[in-house]
């Protein structure tokens, strides 16, 4: 067989190893505990999955949620599965499963493509390294949004990368990126600002040799596709709402949770042990009330500013921090927090092995500013390790680009 045949099949290699991956996963790992009646599953994604998939449309089923309060594609999706598990007797559960083995193969098949570029073994690797992420099996054995979520930002991150490589310029790439970054901020909001994120990456130092013009162009096009992405949502919810939401109303909510989660009782949330200055600093905003403004956040963390700055200090301090080993039940923290720094560990590693001025360095440093992106989100919002799960299965996956292949030529390994 070929090198080309070889290269071909990767994709297909990579999506069969991690969906073996997953489903080994989940006979060896403990079975995760079923969603807590207060969780966004059964309160909010379940009922207008199957709301969707009956056919009586879009409406909220639980008192407190309106048509805004996330975005649709997670539902959407879920009515999916939900539609097409129905024709097949599947149960509800059954069905979300196949919908996260459907993102897993997918996902797998972009990751090796990604990874693929150092050869195919090393392509099979990353989707192995990719699905093996611990953090990202355990979402994997669940009906949460951040399964499909990871698959479209890989899928937006992957349509950018080809985008910029050496050759002719290909326009719909650079739409396809920014298209898809905008189904990945409809799925989570955390994604709000991958578009134009993407859009300036455009302009990494190290890309391929491109002139101004043709990198503006590819800038354009990604926001052009970003917003063409999110545009049926916001018009329709406008409408439906008479108030402009970007994306969902959910991201109120979650900044009064990320300066308050040690001191308001949710249910499934653990307590965390914190200092009595840290406790003080979150009981401030707390007595704001259940859903302040922005208005009224910004002029208690200037007060505490001016009153209280250690205490405001060590919130902010634990508020960076916590995104690396943080989960709402407590559990297990000591080993994601092992994990993430490991994950973390070789990215660096790898960042320093790639050869400056070259693609591979380029899609590293890429990477990591998309890490950078999830973590500035997970500061401003929660921060919990969930939301720094994606870019760091991301990352896992395309670690094997640091290695030089065996058999093949240097300058091989160094095209983007």
């Amino acid at each position: 067989m070929s090198r080309n045949d070889m290269s071909r099949l990767v994709p297909l290699a990579g999506a069969i190893a991690a969906v073996a991956v997953t489903v080994v996963g989940w006979m060896v790992l403990p079975a995760p505990p079923p969603p807590i009646p207060t969780s966004d599953w059964p309160r909010f994604y379940r009922p207008m999955g199957r709301s969707l998939a009956d056919g009586r449309g879009y409406v909220p089923q639980n008192l407190g949620d309106s048509v805004v309060t996330y975005p649709p594609g997670y539902p959407l999706l879920v009515a999916a599965s939900f539609a097409v598990g129905d024709r097949l007797g599947m149960t509800e559960a059954g069905a979300v499963r196949g919908l996260n083995l459907l993102c897993v193969a997918v996902g797998g098949a972009l990751v090796s493509s990604l990874a693929g570029a150092a050869g195919p073994r090393r392509g099979v690797a990353g989707a192995v390294l990719w699905s093996a992420y611990p953090p990202l099996l355990w979402l994997t054995a669940q009906p949460l949004s951040e399964v499909p979520f990871v698959v479209l930002l890989i899928a937006s991150f992957a349509a950018w990368r080809a985008a910029l490589r050496s050759g002719p310029f290909r326009p719909w790439l650079c739409l396809a990126a920014g298209a898809l970054a905008g189904g990945t901020a409809l799925v989570r909001p955390t994604a709000a600002l991958l578009g134009g994120l993407l859009a300036l990456l455009a302009f990494l130092p190290g890309a391929p040799d491109r002139g101004r013009s043709a990198r503006t162009q590819a800038a354009v096009l990604v926001l052009a596709g970003w917003v063409l992405a999110l545009a049926p949502w916001e018009v329709w919810a406008t409408r439906q709402t008479g108030e402009f939401v970007f994306l969902g109303k959910v991201g109120r909510y979650s900044v009064i949770d990320g300066l308050t989660w040690a001191v308001r009782d949710k249910g499934y949330r653990s307590v965390t042990p914190i200092s009595p200055e840290t406790r003080a600093a979150m009981e401030g905003f707390r007595a704001l009330g259940e859903y302040p403004s922005f208005a009224a956040l910004a002029r208690e963390a200037r007060r505490q500013a001016t009153g209280q700055p250690a205490e405001l200090a060590r919130l902010l301090g634990w508020k960076l921090l916590r995104p690396l080993w943080g989960t709402d039940s407590g559990r297990h923290e000591r080993s994601v927090a092992v994990v993430n720094f490991a994950v973390l560990g070789l990215y660096l590693l790898a960042m320093r092995a790639a050869p400056a001025g070259t693609g591979t360095r380029t899609t590293f440093a890429a990477a990591g500013a998309i890490l950078a992106l999830f973590w500035a989100m997970s500061f401003a919002v929660l921060p919990i390790a969930r939301y720094l799960a994606p870019p760091l299965a991301m990352i896992s996956g395309l670690l094997p680009l640091a290695l030089p292949p065996r058999h093949e030529p240097r300058a091989a390994w160094r095209r983007f």
